[in-house]
């Protein structure tokens, strides 16, 4: 299992001795928030240190579900010019999210043509030599979420052969069971984000005091021989950059004790 950082938790602006802190602090790679401005510049300045990349893809404007065909393949259109370039700096993965669809249509043709631009970006991804995740998503009360629901986000990664980035915090809030999405999964998991919350919210909560939880959820995936990535995805509001690599320091040391 390699442990990764989330730049959307540490801001786009990082300076040389924040760089060595996160390499020694145990950190494999790091993932590039696509809604920041200098992400090709953050992947150069982390080769050069001899830290892996991967992205996880803006999707803000870009909603690959979206009523109107013409916006959705015009994001489609985006995404590819993305995952290409990623490919020439040597990225290794990109994060996706599926988007949001209104629920005026037909929920299986939404899926089906999901599926369809997902496999589009997929070829392109698999040509750049990014592997591309699909992330699971939180259900919302007045659009219809892709990948929000289990099943749909299973059968959209077993039908264009994407891999899964499971955001466990999602996944609580979705009312999903830990052990037994890990056990759906199987060898489709390439990427897990880390961050907690309250159940309701999508606070994007670390624990400083009491890592119990952050243990637990490590031996867990230890035990099932996870070899991907852990990449600490806490909101940047509450934490600087210190705070997450002594939670991340204090949780290895505790590891290599037990």
């Amino acid at each position: 299992m390699e442990k990764w950082l989330s730049m959307w938790s540490i801001g786009p602006d990082v300076n040389e001795e924040t760089w060595k802190r996160i390499k020694a602090a145990g950190f494999v790679g790091i993932e590039v928030w696509g809604e920041h401005d200098n992400i090709f510049e953050t992947v150069s300045k982390a080769n050069t240190i001899g830290l892996k990349t991967g992205c996880h893809l803006p999707f803000s404007d870009l909603n690959l579900a979206d009523d109107n065909d013409e916006k959705a393949d015009k994001a489609v259109g985006m995404l590819t010019q993305l995952l290409e370039k990623l490919g020439t700096f040597g990225c290794e993965h990109a994060v996706l999210h599926g988007g949001k669809d209104s629920g005026k249509r037909d929920w299986n043709v939404v899926l089906d043509k999901m599926a369809a631009r997902l496999s589009k970006l997929q070829k392109t991804a698999a040509a750049a030599q990014v592997t591309l995740l699909l992330e699971n998503l939180i259900p919302e009360a007045d659009q219809r979420v892709v990948a929000s629901n289990f099943a749909d986000w299973q059968y959209l990664l077993g039908k264009t052969g994407l891999h899964a980035c499971l955001d466990v915090g999602h996944l609580r809030i979705a009312g999903g069971n830990l052990k037994s999405a890990l056990a759906q999964l199987g060898e489709r998991l390439y990427a897990v984000h880390y961050s907690e919350n309250d159940g309701v919210s999508d606070l994007h909560l670390m624990a400083e005091k009491d890592t119990s939880y952050l243990r637990e959820l490590l031996a867990m995936l230890r035990k099932i021989q996870y070899s991907g990535t852990f990449t600490f995805e806490v909101h940047p509001s509450h934490y600087t950059w210190k705070d997450i690599l002594n939670v991340a320091s204090e949780v290895q040391q505790h590891e290599e004790e037990d």
